[in-house]
């Protein structure tokens, strides 16, 4: 971003160069962040969602590549949840499933699926992140129609009936351990900045086939 200042006396000049510093240090986070393709929620703690490849492992030190030739060092804590997301198909689906989702609503007002994940319990889908975005909530009952298998799912104000077409995603999640985390697996994690510059996560989702990174 080029500036253009006119300085009538030093004064000036030192006021303007001040403020160029100032706005150059604001940006720098942003221009890296860019650079390193990581998707940024501005939050109190500095709190960001990190997708990619595991780099390496040792120990409690997680190395993530978000893109070629960037890598980006995250820790874990202790008690840092880790859980598995492996792809899922129509068949898994059943009644009594814990599921989440997110839908498009079509120009007749039903709804059809455009991401389904399959909880391995009631506990787990309401651990999941607020910004995933998912309509959590159980399946109750399923039929078949015209587009696709029709699930009537159970939410906390009511029912609603979501068409599983053949271009929805479909994965299902269960409860991983940190051995899960190995080189070339793809995760999704939130981390959080700490005082210091470090990256702590607590919650981190793997894809262990490296198929794809996680969606949540």
């Amino acid at each position: 971003m080029a500036l253009s200042v006119t300085a009538p006396n030093g004064s000036n000049e030192a006021r303007n160069e001040k403020t160029r510093s100032a706005l150059r240090a604001s940006l720098a986070p942003c221009v890296l962040a860019c650079l390193a393709g990581l998707c940024v929620t501005a939050q109190a703690q500095d709190a960001m969602r990190l997708r990619g490849t595991i780099d390496s492992v040792n120990g409690e030190q997680l190395r993530v590549s978000p893109s070629a030739g960037i890598i980006i060092p995250v820790e874990l804590k202790p008690q840092t949840y880790v859980q598995t997301v492996t792809k899922a198909q129509a068949g898994d689906l059943k009644e009594g499933d814990q599921i989440g989702a997110q839908v498009r609503t079509q120009p007749d007002a039903t709804l059809n699926a455009v991401l389904i994940i399959i909880f391995a319990s009631s506990e787990q889908a309401a651990a999941q992140p607020a910004d995933a975005n998912l309509m959590v909530g159980q399946i109750v009952a399923q039929e078949k129609g015209e587009k696709g298998l029709i699930f009537t799912v159970k939410y906390a104000d009511g029912q609603k009936r979501i068409t599983l077409t053949s271009d929805a995603q479909l994965w299902r999640v269960n409860a991983g351990q940190v051995s899960d985390l190995r080189k070339g697996a793809s995760v999704s994690l939130s981390a959080t900045k700490e005082s210091d510059g470090r990256l702590v996560t607590s919650r981190i989702s793997v894809s262990p086939d490296a198929m794809a990174a996680p969606p949540i």
